[in-house]
């Protein structure tokens, strides 16, 4: 039976976060690592820290992209996934572009983000977040609301939540990993993560994840 299984992207895809490669590559770590430990909602976080890629050319930020390892495992897991003819997706607090990136390397069905404006090839520092979600509080505010993503998807293929699996590793990923069908705290950041989860892997071994697909 289909089966449709979304993964994080940051931290669980991909060794690290994006924003963190990009600050490092472009000049303003200090400042970024700051807005992160500061005592903002996700999106005035998201909002602050696309302001200082404002003027960076779409291809210079992609050039970075390109040079950010996966996480162990991650393309034979995306592979085996899609062989069992289960569906894939990304869903990311990140930006859009760079799950694209991913999407496509990986082979993934499907990618969702925060959409980083670019204007003739010059990111203007300016994001766009979806509006969706029903419970900001629960998450933190986030920028993204990732359980109503994979509502949207699972309604659009056809696949009850029963047979959704969910893969995250921070608290942005709480709410998805709560109404998944499988939730997978994977290299988890955070004591919530663990105890919404069904399954814990803390080995970071993205293989790990295809043993307990067979449960659901």
């Amino acid at each position: 039976m289909m089966k449709l299984v979304v993964f994080d992207m940051d931290g669980t895809l991909l060794e690290g976060r994006t924003i963190l490669f990009l600050s490092r590559a472009l000049g303003f770590e200090d400042e970024a690592r700051e807005i992160l430990a500061g005592r903002y909602s996700k999106k005035e976080r998201s909002r602050l820290l696309a302001g200082f890629l404002r003027g960076v050319s779409a291809a210079e930020l992609m050039d970075v992209v390109r040079g950010i390892s996966l996480t162990s495992g991650a393309e034979e897991t995306i592979a085996e996934l899609k062989k069992l003819g289960h569906k894939t997706a990304i869903i990311t607090d990140s930006y859009d572009i760079v799950a694209e990136y991913f999407r496509n390397l990986l082979g993934v069905d499907r990618a969702f983000g925060i959409k980083l404006i670019v204007k003739d090839g010059i990111v203007t520092g300016e994001i766009e977040m979806p509006a969706n979600c029903q419970n900001p509080d629960f998450c933190g505010d986030p920028s993204i609301c990732k359980s109503e993503i994979l509502r949207s998807l699972a309604a659009e293929y056809g696949i009850p939540l029963s047979e959704t699996v969910a893969v995250g590793d921070n608290l942005v990923d709480l709410c998805m990993i709560r109404d998944a069908g499988l939730g997978i705290a994977f290299d988890p950041k955070a004591p919530e993560i663990s105890e919404a989860a069904d399954v814990v892997i803390r080995e970071k071994d993205l293989r790990l994840v295809l043993r307990n697909i067979k449960v659901i």
